[in-house]
């Protein structure tokens, strides 16, 4: 039987392994009920939607990424990790106030998300609550040192801010002036219908950033994507990402140079081993660099200064 974020305190304070393995996201209506007359089609099926070629990123000359490497997070890695951590008859922390503020979930979800319609981004950060905050919990519960950690609302440019929008994995006791922020982690996320499974293929296909030496404008849609992602990791100053549209999932992360980068192959949000809870917190603990989660290969290239 599948548990939700709904669930937490009473089944994952009775197994917490358990609770992982089992939990299951909602599943937004794909369109409008009055639509479905019409038969409406898998997005997926048609074609991409081209709606990043209207990203607003353009050429920098700072900004190169000249490897996009492939990886693999399996389940037989990730149960290891958290055998480690969470043991048989593993407690929830007493000294957290599992009623806190920070872990409060909509009582009511969006009824304006769809999956294969266009919808409002707004919409779909209500739905992305519930596995973010269900994320933080276990952080907060199994790793002593992330207890200050939350996500954040990151700053758009107003151009963006309908098709594109992040959340970043910072500390609370970091400075409150946006240019002094650290994050750990991005969680990017975009509408199912501006990046469905078309889109989302190329994006982790894709082998490199090729040069800039003609107009930004004219790029496809998936290098506007990465580089948009890449200017967001870099301007907070952190590595370590995630892309969604609550429907599907890849996991990535940059050198420190920034020129190299890894990607996962694309995890729908109903995978079941493991479970995008299970991904989403041992991403996350690796992006806290704790011991026994995902360590990348090191890559021989030139450390890039973050510019402020």
């Amino acid at each position: 039987m599948g548990r939700t974020a709904y669930d937490f305190n009473r089944y994952g304070a009775q197994d917490l392994q358990r609770y992982l393995e089992c939990f299951e996201l909602p599943r937004p209506a794909e369109c409008d009920p009055r639509e479905i007359l019409l038969t409406l089609p898998r997005a997926e099926e048609l074609f991409k939607s081209h709606e990043n070629r209207n990203l607003a990123t353009g050429h920098e000359a700072w900004r190169r990424l000249e490897w996009i490497n492939k990886i693999r997070l399996e389940k037989t890695l990730l149960s290891m990790f958290f055998l480690v951590y969470i043991s048989p008859g593993f407690r929830l922390d007493k000294t957290l106030n599992q009623n806190d503020t920070i872990y409060s979930l909509p009582r009511v979800l969006s009824d304006k998300f769809y999956t294969h319609k266009q919808c409002d981004i707004e919409g779909m950060k209500v739905w992305l609550t519930l596995p973010l905050v269900t994320a933080t919990r276990v952080m907060h519960n199994v790793f002593s040192d992330s207890k200050p950690y939350v996500f954040t609302t990151g700053e758009v440019d107003a151009e963006d801010n309908s098709r594109f929008q992040f959340l970043l994995w910072r500390s609370r006791l970091d400075s409150v002036i946006p240019r002094e922020r650290n994050g750990r982690l991005v969680v990017a996320f975009q509408t199912p219908f501006v990046l469905n499974e078309q889109d989302f293929c190329e994006f982790v296909t894709c082998h490199s950033l090729p040069p800039t030496d003609r107009p930004f404008n004219t790029m496809p849609g998936r290098y506007k994507l990465w580089a948009k992602i890449w200017e967001t990791c870099y301007r907070n100053k952190c590595r370590w990402f995630v892309l969604t549209s609550y429907t599907h999932w890849v996991f990535g992360l940059f050198s420190k140079s920034m020129r190299t980068a890894f990607v996962t192959p694309i995890y729908r949000s109903s995978v079941s081993s493991p479970t995008i809870l299970e991904l989403l917190v041992y991403w996350l603990a690796s992006a806290m660099e704790v011991q026994a989660a995902f360590v990348p290969v090191q890559v021989r290239d030139y450390h890039l200064r973050y510019i402020a």
